[in-house]
Formats: structure tokens, C-alpha cells, sequence
């Protein structure tokens, strides 16, 4: 079940669970963020990562996704998670956060509670070869 929107046309491979939990340890070991998940009865329902480059940045953490399973979502869950990731970054040093979304996705809103507040980021370019 897809609990995180992939643009069309390319196929998400899952990792087996013994690889993703050694490369949680590891991220966790050597301080590179936090990396939760939510459960509800023993199933995931929900998870987030955020990064931290500790030698080039130590303070500042990046988003690199949230995601909460569809008959899961409108409960707040979504809420908890960045919560506690927050709480996490704070143990760590972290000070800053930057994520991005679009203003019409539902998380726009959760971050915008949270006091996320819009910054100049990064100007993209895009050349189709």
C-alpha cells in the first residue's frame, strides 16, 4: 500500500526489514537525525525521517519525508510524529528545521501550526535530455 504519493511512471522497491533496521541503526549511530515510526496493534501506520549532515551542518535538520497511511490520516497522527521528531532533533543540538510541500497538500497546514514559516529556499532547474 502506497502511503506516500510517487509521481507516476516510477516504482517504489521495498528494502527487506532486516537491511531497512541496519541502516536505522546506523543512522542512528552516527547522529544523522531521527527516523520514526508510527504503530497502532503491531502495524506501521506512519513514519518520518529527518536528516542531519553533522560535519557541514550539526544544527540544522532536513525533512526528506512524512507520510501517514490513508484510513490513518485526519487523527493528528501526522501531528505526533513531527512532535516527536522535533523533540528528538532538539536532544541532538538541532535547532532548525526546513521542509518544503506544496500549499494545497494537508501537511502545508500541520507545519504552518507548528510555526514553520515560508524562507527563500533553492531556484530549480530542469533540462529533459
Amino acid at each position: 500500500e502506497q502511503d506516500v504519493p510517487i509521481p507516476n511512471g516510477i516504482k517504489h522497491t521495498r528494502i527487506p526489514f532486516k537491511h531497512w533496521k541496519k541502516l536505522c541503526l546506523d543512522f542512528y549511530k552516527n547522529s544523522y537525525g531521527v527516523d520514526l515510526v508510527a504503530t497502532i496493534d503491531n502495524k506501521y501506520i506512519g513514519a518520518t525521517d529527518i536528516f542531519v549532515f553533522g560535519k557541514s551542518e550539526p544544527q540544522k535538520g532536513w525533512t526528506g519525508s512524512l507520510g501517514v497511511l490513508k484510513e490513518f490520516r485526519r487523527r493528528g497522527i501526522a501531528t505526533a510524529i513531527k512532535i516527536k521528531a522535533i523533540e528528538k532533533l532538539l536532544k541532538k543540538g538541532v535547532t532548525e528545521i526546513r521542509t518544503d510541500n506544496e500549499e494545497n497538500n494537508p501537511m502545508y497546514k500541520i507545519n504552518v501550526n507548528l510555526g514553520f514559516k515560508p524562507v527563500p529556499f533553492s531556484l530549480d532547474y530542469l533540462k529533459e535530455i
